[in-house]
């Protein structure tokens, strides 16, 4: 009989599902329970609360968007190493906000969505603080004074709460299955495109397996594996797989970005703004653009960048094209409900090809 006997269970397969863990709550709980004698006092949906001796509150966020949506009464948050989790700070009703952070919030993203959103932080009076390093903190009065270092040198910042995101990885670790002889490479579970690990009756998916670490990506991965376990033949044949970055406006892309696909050889690119769309102008949400990046030889789809109102709604036609080879007319002469917001892809789509309606071409 094929099996692994695990507290007494007896199993012919088993998935690894255990997911990631935030170093914020090793760093920051740790750090808070620890250093200054606090006690967790709350844990509401991942945001951890802990209370200093002298009444003072750290807020310990899981890594996870929506940690300021908890901020009604706040005068002043410092959001240190902020990533791609909290870039929205300005609009969550969040008093003041300063941010610190060791490289930009968005790394990695498209250039013009770093504009867009740079320029949004801006107008909302985030005070951010670029190759920024946090170096300790201290109590004062009723605040917390956190100590920086940044290429002006070092400063002290005041703060009432201190939201802490300085990243995740995968919870791998004291699982016991080193002794089962499964193969890691660093912290991530090693599969197969089975998701199967080296032990042939178990499988790990999701977190623990590989980037990226997003939701979406993990339940296609336990699907696969419900019918690889159930005798079917299926492998991990995903071309993409879309990301959402959660900002005011929102970052949606599916498949490479156009420095990705720059790097990999000549390449179209659409790009047209959301004020260039009727439902855009009709609900006063014009700030942001779509862009469609395609070969330029044979003009299939090699990307789509979103940024904007309800980009990661319309992200998925994007994804879509992606998957199935889509040429840039498969979108482009796609008829799309007016007046829509989807209406930009199919114009960014021609705009690709120097046929967009509703703007000049270039």
């Amino acid at each position: 009989r094929v099996g692994v006997k695990r507290r007494g269970v007896w199993a012919v397969d088993r998935i690894v599902s255990i997911g990631r863990l935030s170093l914020v709550a090793l760093i920051l709980g740790v750090f808070v329970c620890a250093g200054f004698g606090g006690d967790l006092v709350g844990d509401d949906q991942g945001v951890r609360r802990y209370g200093l001796r002298n009444g003072v509150e750290v807020v310990v966020v899981a890594g996870e968007p929506g940690a300021l949506g908890h901020a009604d009464a706040v005068q002043l948050w410092l959001i240190l190493d902020a990533g791609l989790m909290d870039e929205t700070a300005g609009t969550r009703g969040v008093a003041q906000v300063c941010a610190a952070m060791a490289r930009h919030g968005v790394d990695g993203f498209d250039a013009d969505a770093i504009k867009l959103i740079q320029r949004k932080l801006k107008k909302a009076k985030v005070d951010v603080k670029l190759d920024t390093k946090a170096l300790g903190w201290s109590e004062k009065g009723d605040g917390i004074v956190v100590e920086v270092e940044g290429k002006k040198g070092k400063e002290s910042i005041e703060a009432d709460h201190v939201l802490v995101t300085v990243g995740r990885f995968p919870n791998s670790e004291n699982l016991g299955i080193e002794d089962l002889g499964i193969a890691k490479d660093g912290r991530f579970i090693q599969t197969d495109g089975q998701r199967r690990t080296n032990v042939p009756h178990i499988f790990a998916i999701g977190d623990v397996t590989c980037q990226p670490m997003l939701a979406h990506k993990a339940t296609y991965e336990g699907e696969l594996v419900a019918e690889v376990i159930a005798g079917h033949n299926r492998t991990y044949d995903a071309r993409t797989v879309p990301a959402v970055v959660f900002t005011d406006p929102e970052i949606a892309t599916a498949g490479l970005m156009e420095h990705e696909a720059a790097e990999k050889g000549e390449i179209l690119v659409g790009k047209v703004p959301y004020a260039a769309i009727g439902r855009s102008l009709t609900t006063q949400e014009t700030d942001g653009f779509y862009k469609v990046i395609a070969d330029k030889e044979t003009k299939a789809v090699l990307g789509v960048t979103i940024c904007g109102a309800h980009a990661s709604d319309l992200i998925s036609e994007a994804a879509l094209a992606v998957e199935m080879h889509a040429e840039v007319l498969d979108l482009g002469l796609t008829i799309h409900p007016h007046p829509t917001f989807g209406e930009g892809v199919m114009e960014a789509a021609k705009a690709a090809l120097g046929e967009a309606v509703h703007i000049i071409n270039r």
